[in-house]
C-alpha cells in the first residue's frame, strides 16, 4: 500500500513536472507566433512596397512618355499653324481689308 502511495506521489509529481513543461512551451509558442508573425508582416510589406515602387516607376515613366507625345504634337501643329499663318497671312489681310471697305461703303 505504501509503495502504491509513493508510485501515486511520484507519477504526480511527474505529471505535475510535465504539465509545468507544457505550460512553459505554451508560454513559449505565444513569443515564437508573435515572432513569426513579424516574419511575415515584414515580408508581406516588403513585397508590398516594392510592389508599389515597381507600379510607380512605371507610371512615372508613362507619364514622362505621355508628355513627351504631347509635347511633339503641340510643336508639329504649330509649326503648321506657323506654315499656314505665313502662307495665308497676305491673302486674310486682303479679306479683312475688303470686308472693311465694303462696310464703309455700305454706310
Amino acid at each position: 500500500m505504501e509503495d502504491t502511495i509513493k508510485k501515486i506521489i511520484e507519477l504526480d509529481k511527474e505529471m505535475r513536472q510535465e504539465v509545468a513543461k507544457l505550460k512553459d512551451e505554451q508560454s513559449k509558442l505565444g513569443v515564437f507566433f508573435q515572432g513569426e508573425r513579424k516574419k511575415l508582416e515584414k515580408k508581406y510589406s516588403d513585397q508590398a512596397e516594392k510592389t508599389l515602387a515597381k507600379r510607380t516607376s512605371e507610371l512615372e515613366e508613362s507619364r514622362k512618355t505621355l508628355i513627351e507625345e504631347i509635347n511633339k504634337d503641340f510643336k508639329t501643329t504649330m509649326v503648321d499653324i506657323d506654315k499656314n499663318f505665313a502662307k495665308s497671312k497676305k491673302e486674310w489681310i486682303e479679306e479683312i481689308y475688303e470686308f472693311c471697305v465694303e462696310e464703309k461703303a455700305e454706310k
